[in-house]
């Protein structure tokens, strides 16, 4: 998975979701429970399809499968925008 050029690496272990915001965002990787916080709330508002759990840890192949909804893809879309 990248994000701005950057490549999610597992290094073949299972990881949970949460490692995908910390790659995203190296700054959070001590901040489990906002990690945590931030999942959750994109869950609870329809972001994300599947609901995360902080024991649950997931493979590589699954991390980088879609896990946003329509209106996650549709919100990414708006904010993606360039304003006028």
């Amino acid at each position: 998975m990248a994000k701005e050029g950057k490549q999610f690496d597992t290094g073949g272990r299972s990881r949970g979701i949460a490692s995908v915001i910390e790659c995203a965002y190296p700054e959070l990787k001590d901040q489990k429970e906002l990690c945590n916080i931030i999942l959750e709330n994109l869950y609870s508002n329809g972001l994300l399809s599947t609901r995360y759990r902080k024991t649950r840890t997931t493979s590589a192949e699954s991390l980088s499968s879609k896990l946003t909804t329509e209106f996650g893809d549709e919100f990414l879309r708006f904010i993606s925008q360039p304003q006028m």
